[in-house]
């Protein structure tokens, strides 16, 4: 069966942030590019959510993955000396 993905281009720049959602799926994808508080300001009530996140470092080539209960609270902490590029969060998880 097929299903519809959604993006929204936050700033309406292919290159820019994104946010993805898929039908029938409780959870969004953030594609956050450095230093976008804006959206992180604007999605905070999506954010402050339990999400995965993963910080991308295209310089070096690496990757953090972590988790977080309150992603606007956590980005507060990788923001110091952080030298990442891109970030990844997938919010909206609900608790079983």
């Amino acid at each position: 069966m097929a299903k519809t993905i959604h993006t929204i281009l936050y700033d309406d720049v292919l290159e820019g942030s994104k946010i993805i959602t898929m039908d029938n799926c409780v959870c969004q994808l953030f594609d956050i590019k450095r230093d976008y508080d804006a959206l992180i300001r604007d999605e905070k009530d999506v954010l402050s959510r339990p999400a995965l996140y993963i910080l991308l470092n295209r310089d070096s080539r690496k990757a953090y993955i972590g988790q977080t209960d309150d992603f606007p609270v956590r980005r507060l902490f990788l923001s110091e000396g952080s030298r990442r590029t891109g970030l990844m969060v997938m919010s909206g998880f609900r608790r079983q």
